[in-house]
């Protein structure tokens, strides 16, 4: 990791403004999720293939419709970058909106409550915001470029700074790692952590059965845009 922090684009002001609508964005799509998820849409959840392991259902696009709908209504100038490419929009814009509205679209599908909406603002190809929210537990993690990142659970009322881990030793950690759906990663996991085995506290597959440890799921849900943002988070 580069030893020099990049600095953010954003003042504070607009930096709260950003993270006001983002946080609103979610909550639009975590209940579109909880609704499918409680058979309370208007209609069935149709299920399409995208390939193997990759499905896109009626839940996945109507919740990346009304999240892009109202990011457009703040900021109609503004990039989307969508998973679903329909979605999607260039308009030659600093400001780019990167979107997944249902991260775990096979456990939504199934009825597990293993999801969450996922939202990230890059300005000028730098990270400067990202959020996750998990609707059936209640649970949103928000983190900024040199801002830190905060934890909270809507439904306890707990709220908390996430901090850098203070553990040096390899044998006390515990590690979550998931293989992803592209062939070729499972092997480079495999690599990575052929060592770990040997010495890590015990490693939990993330993914691989149903009995998933969500406390890191949710860690590796956070991670991708964490990284990009130069923090370090400690999981407890």
């Amino acid at each position: 990791m580069n030893s020099q922090r990049a600095k953010s684009h954003l003042t504070r002001k607009h930096w709260n403004e950003f993270a006001r609508v983002a946080l609103q964005s979610v909550d639009l799509s975590g209940e579109v999720l909880m609704k499918y998820q409680l058979g309370k849409a208007r209609s069935r959840n149709p299920v399409k293939l995208k390939g193997r392991n990759d499905l896109v259902t009626g839940a996945d696009l109507e919740s990346c419709r009304v999240m892009k709908q109202h990011l457009k209504r703040f900021h109609p100038t503004h990039s989307f970058l969508a998973e679903e490419p329909e979605f999607s929009e260039n308009n030659r814009s600093d400001f780019l909106w990167i979107i997944d509205p249902l991260d775990g679209t096979t456990f939504h599908n199934r009825g597990l409550p293993f999801f969450s909406s996922i939202l990230a603002l890059e300005v000028r190809g730098q990270t400067e915001l990202g959020l996750v929210s998990s609707p059936f537990t209640g649970d949103v993690f928000l983190a900024g470029l040199g801002r830190g990142c905060t934890f909270w659970n809507r439904r306890l009322r707990k709220r908390r700074q996430v901090k850098v881990s203070g553990v040096t030793n390899l044998a006390d950690v515990l590690v979550g790692y998931s293989y992803g759906r592209v062939s070729n990663m499972r092997g480079i996991w495999q690599r990575l952590w052929v060592d770990c085995f040997q010495c890590a506290a015990p490693l939990c597959v993330l993914g691989a059965r149903k009995s998933v440890t969500w406390l890191l799921a949710r860690a590796m849900l956070l991670s991708t845009t964490i990284q990009r943002l130069g923090i370090l988070p400690l999981w407890p």
